[in-house]
This record gives C-alpha cells, sequence and structure tokens, in this order.
C-alpha cells in the first residue's frame, strides 16, 4: 500500500504582515523576530481565498526544421499579487487595510503559512517575502444580506518575491 501524506490542517493558519518603504526589514532575506512583530497585522482583513499570490512562466517556442517536434524553453517568470480585504469605512479600528494600502504605496508583505494566526512571530517561522506596489482599491459592494463588502485590489510585484526563509533571532543585546 502507497504511503499517503496527509494533509495539514490548520484553521486561521496564514498570518500576513505589511511593511511599508519606509519601514523595511534591513535584509529580506533574515527578517528578524522584532521587524516581523512591528509589520502592520493584517491578518483578519483579507476575505476567504483572497490573497491571490501567483507566478507564471512563459514558455519560447524552439522550432526546429528537421526535428518534426516543437521543443519549448522556459522564458520569463511573472508574478501577480491580487488582494479582497475587508471595507470598513468609518470605521478606523477596523479599517487598517483600506487605509494602509492606497494606491501607489510601495511595501512588501510577510506572510507565515500553518501555523495558528494569533501566535507571535518567533525563530524558525517559515515566510514568504513579497514586494509589490499597491493598485487601485475598488469597492465591491455586499449583493445580499449573507455577504460582505470588500475591496479588490490588483497590485504590481515590484521585485523579486522571496519565499521559504526562516525569521530569525532577534540579536543579543
Amino acid at each position: 500500500m502507497p504511503n499517503i501524506p496527509q494533509a495539514r490542517l490548520v484553521k486561521q493558519s496564514r498570518k500576513v504582515g505589511f511593511f511599508a518603504n519606509d519601514s523595511l526589514p534591513v535584509d529580506p532575506t533574515k527578517v528578524t523576530v522584532s521587524e516581523a512583530k512591528a509589520a502592520t497585522d493584517l491578518s483578519y482583513y483579507f476575505t476567504n481565498e483572497s490573497l491571490n499570490y501567483d507566478s507564471e512562466i512563459e514558455k519560447v517556442d524552439d522550432m526546429r526544421i528537421n526535428l518534426g517536434v516543437k521543443l519549448q524553453l522556459v522564458g520569463t517568470q511573472s508574478y501577480t499579487l491580487m488582494m479582497n480585504y475587508l471595507y470598513n469605512k468609518g470605521d478606523a479600528q477596523n479599517n487598517v487595510a483600506e487605509d494602509t494600502l492606497i494606491q501607489r504605496l510601495r511595501g512588501a508583505l510577510i506572510i507565515r503559512y500553518q501555523t495558528f494566526v494569533d501566535e507571535e512571530w518567533k525563530a524558525d517561522d517559515n515566510y514568504d517575502y513579497i514586494p509589490f506596489e499597491c493598485g487601485p482599491q475598488i469597492k465591491v459592494p455586499a449583493t445580499d444580506p449573507n455577504t460582505i463588502d470588500y475591496i479588490k485590489q490588483d497590485n504590481t510585484v515590484v521585485g523579486v518575491p522571496l519565499e521559504n526563509l526562516k525569521i530569525v533571532a532577534d540579536p543579543a543585546p
């Protein structure tokens, strides 16, 4: 019988922080615990399946005259970052995402997966780091009584994302 790996199910399992350009970590490949804790916490603002970070690799056709098959080469890689998050206008305490992620602002997301969202950042946490520029905030009104108002934002990834890194301990005083 094959060894079938078990999926890890952790509810509320994604912690998301935002660094504005003027508060970026010293070294994004070695974010410290205190730097991660200083990021603006946006973890509870994103709607279900609404922090969509993706990558696409273009393929280049390599047509050889006498080969009889079409070969492909790896081309340019591009990244996308689309977000949907709560819209609570007039409630500053509960509208941090809209008030923070304003159009043309540059910064970076730090994302931790598969640990409870309420757990503090700690050394050896795995994280991804995505530098981006905020796109326009498009308001999407609720369509029925069982939905919420939210903001849709298509952002521009402006640097090479860093993936599968580990938070480092703060330097000793």
